[in-house]
C-alpha cells in the first residue's frame, strides 16, 4: 500500500511537471452561483515572456458582460475565480471577482449602456460605486483601489521642483526632465540628475527622447551651436552615462522618433541621420548628403530623402495598431500592452479592449485633456493639467508627480521603466 501511494504522488509530480512544462495556453469555462444566479466565466490563460496572464470574461444572467485580466503564477491552475461580490441597484450591475489566493483585481459594471471601470465611476462621483465599495470594506475586503495616493515628497531643482506621491511607484522607476538634468523617481531613492551644468535646455521635442529605460539628451552648446555628445540617463537609478560622436553635430539636429529600440535623429545643417542605441551605447550614420534616411510611416520604415528630413523637422508616425478599433470608434490614439488594447476616444474616455475583435470594452477613467501617454506591462501613465497619473486595475486613476512645467512642455518630458524583481 505505500508503494502504491508512493507512486502515486510520483505520478502526481509528474503530470504537474509535465503541466508546467508544455501547456502555453487554455481556455476553460465554469459557472459560480451568486444569490441563487449564475454566472458564466471564459477563463483563458496564456504564457508569454515568463509571464502568466489570466483574462476572464465574466456573464450575467442578462448576458451583461465584465472583463477582468490578472498576473499571477497559480501554477497554470484552472478556476482562479473563486467567487464574486455582487451589487445590483438603478440598473448598475457590479461584479468584484476574488481570485485564488484572495488576490483583487477591480470593480466592473454594467448599466445595460456600456460597461466602466472603478476608476471612472468614482470619477463622476456615481454614488452606488462608492455604496459597492463600502460594502466590500464591511465584509473586510483590502485593495489598493481605495487607498488615497496623498503623500507627498518635494524634490528641489535647479530653477524649478517637483512634487510626487509616495505610493504606486514602487515597481516601477521615473525621470522627469529639468532645464538641465532630471529628477528621477524610484523605489531605493530619488534625487537630481544635472547633466548640461549651467545649460539650459528648453527643446524637450527635438532634444530628448526616452527609449524603454533610457532617457537621452542632446548635449547642445548654446555658444557653439552645436554639440558631439549624447547623454543617457537611466530610469531605473538615476545613473548618468554618455556616447560621444566622432564629430560635431548642429543644434538644429532633432530626434525623428523610435524604432525597434533605436532612435534617430537628424542634423540638417550637416545633412546626416544618425541613429543611436542607448542600451549598447552605439551611434551610426544612416545616411548623409546625397544618400536616403529612414522614416516610420506607422507600419514600416522606409526611405526618405535628406532634403525632406532637413527642410522641416519630420516626427515618426505612431504604429498601426488596429484599423478596426480605428475605424469602430474614430480614433488613432491607441495604444497595446500584453496583447491588450488601450485607446483614447474624443470624449476624453480611455478605454479597454481584452480583444480586438472583441465586441465588448470597458471605459477605465477620463481625462480630456490627457496627453503624451503610454502603456507599460498593463499600466498607463500621462499628463494631464500640471500632474503626471498613473492607472491599472490593482490601484485605479492615482496621480503620481506635480510640476508646474507641465503646463508648458510635454513633449519627452518624462520616462517610465518597469522594474519589478
Amino acid at each position: 500500500m505505500i508503494e502504491y501511494l508512493f507512486g502515486l504522488i510520483l505520478m502526481f509530480f509528474a503530470f504537474q511537471f509535465v503541466v508546467n512544462l508544455f501547456v502555453k495556453e487554455y481556455t476553460y469555462i465554469y459557472t459560480i452561483r451568486k444569490d441563487n444566479k449564475n454566472y458564466q466565466i471564459t477563463e483563458k490563460y496564456n504564457h508569454k515572456n515568463k509571464s502568466n496572464f489570466y483574462t476572464f470574461e465574466v456573464k450575467d444572467q442578462d448576458n451583461a458582460i465584465y472583463n477582468y485580466f490578472f498576473s499571477y503564477n497559480y501554477n497554470k491552475q484552472k478556476g482562479i475565480i473563486k467567487d464574486i461580490e455582487v451589487y445590483n441597484k438603478d440598473n448598475l450591475r457590479c461584479i468584484f471577482p476574488i481570485f485564488k489566493k484572495d488576490r483583487y483585481s477591480t470593480i466592473v459594471c454594467n448599466d445595460n449602456t456600456n460597461t466602466y471601470g472603478y476608476a471612472y465611476l468614482k470619477q463622476i462621483g456615481d454614488k452606488r460605486v462608492e455604496e459597492f465599495e463600502n460594502i466590500l470594506k464591511q465584509k473586510g475586503y483590502k485593495t489598493s483601489l481605495w487607498d488615497i495616493n496623498s503623500e507627498e515628497k518635494t524634490i528641489d531643482g535647479y530653477k524649478t521642483k517637483i512634487s510626487y506621491y509616495k505610493k504606486f511607484t514602487d515597481d516601477y522607476g521615473t525621470l522627469i526632465w529639468k532645464y538641465n538634468g532630471v529628477y528621477f523617481i524610484n523605489k531605493k531613492n530619488d534625487g537630481v540628475q544635472e547633466v548640461l551644468g549651467d545649460i539650459d535646455l528648453y527643446d524637450t521635442q527635438n532634444h530628448t527622447i526616452a527609449i524603454k529605460e533610457n532617457y537621452i539628451i542632446m548635449n547642445i552648446e548654446p555658444t557653439y551651436n552645436e554639440f558631439n555628445r549624447l547623454y543617457v540617463v537611466n530610469a531605473i537609478d538615476g545613473s548618468k552615462d554618455f556616447i560621444d560622436l566622432d564629430n560635431s553635430i548642429s543644434s538644429s539636429s532633432y530626434f525623428n522618433g523610435i524604432y525597434k529600440d533605436e532612435a534617430y535623429f537628424t542634423d540638417p545643417i550637416n545633412r546626416i541621420q544618425y541613429k543611436v542605441n542607448p542600451q549598447k551605447k552605439k551611434i551610426e550614420i544612416v545616411a548623409q548628403q546625397t544618400q536616403k534616411g529612414k522614416f516610420f510611416d506607422g507600419k514600416k520604415l522606409i526611405s526618405k530623402s535628406l532634403d525632406e528630413l532637413s527642410k522641416t523637422n519630420l516626427y515618426f508616425e505612431k504604429n498601426i495598431i488596429s484599423t478596426k478599433i480605428e475605424n469602430d470608434y474614430k480614433t488613432k490614439d491607441i495604444r497595446k500592452s500584453n496583447g491588450r488594447y488601450y485607446f483614447k476616444t474624443n470624449d476624453g474616455n480611455i478605454h479597454l479592449k481584452l480583444d480586438e475583435k472583441s465586441s465588448y470594452d470597458i471605459i477605465l477613467f477620463n481625462l480630456q485633456d490627457f496627453r503624451e501617454w503610454t502603456v507599460i506591462n498593463d499600466t498607463i501613465f500621462g499628463i494631464s493639467g500640471d500632474t503626471l497619473y498613473g492607472y491599472n486595475d490593482q490601484v485605479g486613476l492615482k496621480p503620481l508627480v506635480k510640476y508646474s512645467e507641465f503646463n508648458y512642455h510635454d513633449k519627452n518630458m518624462y520616462a517610465v521603466i518597469f522594474n519589478k524583481k
